[in-house]
């Protein structure tokens, strides 16, 4: 393979020869073979490094020159590298390779291909390296035997999540075990009941967790349903339809318009071909393909995007026709290689997982320590042993929240459920909160940010810019007629005639089939000319001469209603057709070309280009029929047309500039994201020019100026990566790299994307986000959110339910760590003065699990609050619950204690340590505690404010378990459980003054605010 490193200078070329380096036979042989070459004027040849110096005429045509040295190197190959092989074989076999042969011919095995850079190679060495034939394809029997040998052509998925293991990750978080080996002891201690109660939350919190994820899991997987593609193949000399899993590498298959590429292969043939490769590369225009080999000047590593010899699994035929070979197929296309690197990628743990896990340590440090602490301080009062082992259980099940592990799970899953009804899927309990942490948004541009289909953006004609919305063209917002323009009404007649796509009308709608940029003109077209197929029926086409390597434009002829002339149609790369352009249509006239008007068409393709919209020129000429002979004999696929273009005037009518137009909304929505505090970045395949149109259009920066960065520039560490807003022509191991350096900056990054290109970087990001409809099925199965209808604006809908999950479980944890460390304060209180204990096991748990959860759980689904998105996302290392809550929650802890032991001393003083003085005490503890939950609902607005009932599942659950405590006393089974006693209305009283006292203690606390 022959690569080109430097031509710059005229009349010299560097070229690298792979094979060549340290060969010093290659050298030889190349050096008594080029000094014969007239053209070659003199050479060098280094096999130090591999390459070769060539200086040669200027006239000499570039790829003849590399042609010549790809067929020396051919010829060295063939003459040297055989005989090698030959002596290689004549060598007779050793014992051991005689041995192993053995063993290989007894043992099946499933063969292995070795992997190579196929777009290096010729493909004529390709399909006799894979023992096919170009023309009569594989046999069928063949094709069997390598679809054995090669396996079926179908990438393996990673493994899915069983419905047990599902079950068993619900059990993973420290509260959880704390609660399991609570119930563990109180049934060796003899607390069956006890033991009873706590498995039970356990398990209904497992419940919960598992359910939803499985419902979510199983709506997702049915976005995923598998569209089987056939691929048309030549096998013993016959055009087949086969299914796309028994593709095997030496296939040939057919290509053409609306078909889906099935695996990687090599371009044989190629007529016009073009291929939408926008879900594998994140190009949004489709890419010509050719079936030369690749020249490009960076060394061995061409990118993806630029393999122009190559169409790989995954892709779309969008116009022209072509022939290739298939060369990979499974798990070893680049489809497959993207697969692995998802399988490889690690999903980072949730800040609030990794903070309840510490909560979680904390509090079992905290039990511990209680735990010892009474015990050896009851057995020195005097208390029994067993009696001190069960109430230091006790203690250690009132120091941890048991509601705590509910509370959150159900939050998370009762923000999926209200995000599934919004039409955003989310996979796992986790991705809801990640939502709020969510700092830095990596945008995919091509089919997220923008609908990737091509519309009429601009049109310059007779020195003018004209606007357009894709249907119509406006000149100062005003429509402009074609009627009252000639030059224009040209231009779009020259843009039909000079275009394959088809318009159909069927069932009262128009279907466009075509590459998107044709569909495009022919759009406009419809609109505001007549009918498009009437016009081509006018002008009927007699021969074509599509855009190829060295040709960069189309070129149609035409019949005309004069007998004596032909149309000639020509639209392609502006500056190309301005070269050989001599006359120019200027409102209607045609007028010789003048210096001044070139410059001017020159200086309107720069400006429109540099917008980031790809440009056409489009021209015309009307050729004699004398000249039909020279029409006849012409080549459709090697001509360059010099002799029609030499042979009549062509006439300039202007230039039409593409976009890829941006959704509905976007920009509005980037405004929003950037006054929430959040960073936005575009990662694309795109060129930077189109790419920075693009982000300067939706004002991508929040400072203002777009910094764009290609990341083939990037460097490894690269210290300002946080500071560049779009990365353009970024492979797939690019964007993986890219999220994973902003998350080593300390960014939380979420990723949206729905090409396959997008697949690792969605798995590695704290977030990833694909789209429902547009999305690939490998973008959907790894991101942990879908949307389902495509609407990027609900992502905004997710991050605010997402920052309101957090404070709405840190409402939560505030209640339900105030109101168990009461408990705490209270049993240790009495426990110290030698008061008796209160509360007994079975009451505490109670209090827990009843009165503590239902609250907890409602305060835990506060409306949203819509003004967290003013406001920047928290900090992600923020601490659930730090020091300074610690502290009011104490404060908050002690006022609910005095009104418990105030109550409680009041019931000693009257009854004695006995059930009706714990009955005061429980019946205190717990409605004061169930009141507290009013003044958890902010930690600044008074309980008087006009909010506090806002909440219809908090005034429920309030009511409802303030009426059953108060049941407790008058329903005997319940009262008899728990050991109550019935109580006097003065005691009532006592009970009713002592909570409202807590409450009014804890609001005296609040910075109030009304």
């Amino acid at each position: 393979m022959v690569r080109i490193v430097h031509k710059e200078v005229s009349g010299r070329v560097r070229l690298k020869i792979i094979g060549l380096k340290n060969s010093k036979e290659f050298g030889d042989f190349l050096f008594a073979h080029l000094e014969k070459l007239p053209f070659i004027s003199d050479f060098s040849v280094n096999i130090t490094t591999g390459s070769l110096l060539i200086y040669h005429s200027p006239q000499k045509n570039l790829i003849e020159i590399i042609q010549t040295v790809e067929y020396l190197a051919e010829e060295f190959r063939k003459t040297f590298i055989n005989e090698n092989s030959k002596r290689e074989q004549e060598k007779p076999e050793s014992f051991k390779e005689r041995i192993i042969k053995k063993i290989k011919d007894k043992i099946p095995f499933k063969q292995e291909k070795k992997y190579q850079d196929w777009h290096l190679l010729d493909w004529r060495d390709i399909v006799k390296d894979l023992q096919t034939d170009e023309t009569r394809g594989l046999s069928s029997d063949e094709a069997k035997r390598r679809l054995k040998n090669y396996g079926a052509n179908s990438i393996e998925s990673g493994e899915t999540k069983s419905g047990f293991s599902l079950f068993l990750n619900q059990f993973k978080s420290v509260p959880v075990i704390l609660l399991g080996v609570a119930s563990i002891i109180s049934l060796f201690t003899g607390g069956i009941t006890d033991a009873i109660f706590i498995i039970g939350v356990v398990i209904t919190n497992a419940i919960i967790g598992y359910k939803t994820e499985r419902k979510t899991e199983s709506l997702i997987k049915s976005l995923n349903k598998i569209f089987e593609h056939k691929s048309e193949v030549i096998r013993d000399g016959q055009v087949q339809s086969i299914e796309s899993e028994e593709l095997v590498p030496g296939d040939i298959v057919l290509l053409k318009p609306g078909s889906f590429v099935n695996a990687d292969c090599r371009l044989i043939e190629s007529i016009n071909l073009s291929v939408d490769e926008s879900a594998l590369t994140g190009e949004s225009l489709p890419v010509t393909k050719f079936v030369n080999l690749c020249i490009f000047n960076n060394g061995d590593n061409i990118p993806l995007a630029d393999r122009c010899n190559m169409v790989y699994r995954g892709t779309f035929v969008v116009g022209g026709h072509g022939k290739a070979v298939v060369v990979e197929t499974g798990n070893t296309t680049e489809i497959g290689k993207i697969k692995s690197l998802i399988e490889e990628s690690e999903t980072p743990k949730t800040a609030v997982q990794n903070q309840l896990d510490r909560l979680g340590i904390k509090l079992s440090i905290i039990s511990a320590l209680i735990c010892a602490a009474v015990f050896v301080l009851g057995l020195l009062r005097g208390y029994g042993i067993i009696e001190m082992l069960k109430s230091s259980i006790s203690l250690a099940v009132a120091a941890v929240p048991e509601g705590l592990p509910t509370v959150a799970t159900t939050t998370f899953a009762l923000g999926m459920a209200n995000l599934r009804r919004q039409g955003i899927l989310i996979r796992e309990l986790k991705a809801v909160e990640t939502l709020g942490t969510i700092n830095t948004i990596c945008f995919d541009k091509t089919g997220t940010l923008t609908l990737n289909k091509m519309s009429v953006a601009e049109v310059f004609i007779d020195t003018k810019l004209y606007q357009s919305d894709g249907k119509n063209l406006y000149e100062f917002q005003s429509e402009v007629k074609v009627e009252e323009n000639p030059t224009l009404k040209e231009l779009l007649k020259i843009s039909i005639l000079c275009n394959d796509s088809k318009l159909t009308f069927d069932n009262g709608k128009y279907n466009i089939v075509g590459t998107p940029t044709e569909n495009a003109l022919v759009k406009l077209a419809n609109y505001i000319t007549a009918n498009p197929e009437e016009l081509r029926e006018k002008y009927k086409r007699i021969k074509t001469f599509y855009r190829a390597e060295n040709r960069h434009f189309m070129l149609t002829i035409h019949e005309t209603e004069n007998p004596d002339e032909y149309l000639v149609a020509i639209k392609g790369a502006p500056d190309r057709l301005l070269e050989f352009s001599n006359q120019l249509m200027h409102n209607g006239e045609i007028k010789h070309f003048t210096e001044r008007e070139l410059l001017l068409y020159s200086e309107a393709n720069e400006l429109m280009s540099s917008k980031g919209l790809r440009v056409l020129g489009f021209c015309y000429g009307i050729l004699s029929k004398i000249h039909r002979d020279l029409i006849n004999e012409l080549n459709s696929e090697d001509c360059n047309c010099s002799k029609i273009i030499d042979s009549i005037d062509i006439v300039w009518l202007g230039l039409i500039g593409f976009k890829d137009p941006i959704r509905e909304g976007v920009k509005e929505l980037i405004e929003r994201f950037h006054l929430a505090g959040i960073e936005t970045v575009m990662i694309t395949g795109d060129q930077s020019l189109t790419a920075t149109a693009i982000a300067e259009e939706l004002s991508l920066s929040r400072k203002g100026h777009i910094n764009v960065v290609e990341t083939s520039r990037l460097e490894n560490g690269q210290t300002d990566i946080d500071e560049i807003n779009v990365f353009s022509r970024a492979t797939p191991t690019d964007k993986l790299k890219i999220v994973k350096a902003l998350q080593s900056k300390g960014k939380y990054v979420a990723m949206t994307g729905d090409g396959i290109n997008d697949g690792p970087a969605l798995k590695v990001a704290d977030l990833g986000i694909s789209m429902g409809k547009a999305g690939t099925e490998i973008a959907r199965d790894v991101a942990e959110i879908v949307i389902e209808d495509d609407d990027l604006s609900k992502l905004e809908l997710a991050i605010a339910n997402g920052r309101n999950t957090y404070v709405n479980i840190r409402k939560s944890i505030h209640y339900l760590v105030s109101t168990n460390l009461s408990e705490i304060f209270t049993m240790f209180s009495c426990i110290a003065l030698k008061a008796g204990q209160p509360l007994t096991p079975i009451q505490l748990l109670w209090i827990n699990l009843i009165s503590d959860i239902f609250p907890g759980l409602a305060l835990s689904i506060e409306p949203l609050d819509r003004e967290l998105m003013k406001q920047p996302p928290r900090n992600p290392d923020e601490e659930l619950l730090n020091m300074t809550q610690l502290r009011r929650h104490f404060l908050e802890a002690s006022a609910i204690t005095l009104s418990t032991m105030t109550a409680y001393l009041y019931g000693i003083s009257r009854y004695g340590v006995s059930p009706a003085s714990s009955s005061i005490a429980f019946l205190s503890l717990s409605l004061s505690q169930i009141l507290h939950a009013y003044s958890c609902k902010s930690e600044r607005k008074s309980i008087l404010s006009s909010d506090t009932f806002s909440n219809k599942y908090l005034n429920l659950a309030v009511g409802g378990t303030l009426l059953l405590q108060i049941a407790l006393s008058f329903i005997p089974g319940l009262r008899n459980l728990l050991g109550l006693t019935p109580l006097k209305m003065i005691d009532y009283g006592v009970v009713s003054m002592t909570t409202l006292g807590s409450v009014l203690i804890n609001e005296s606390l609040k910075k109030t605010k009304n």
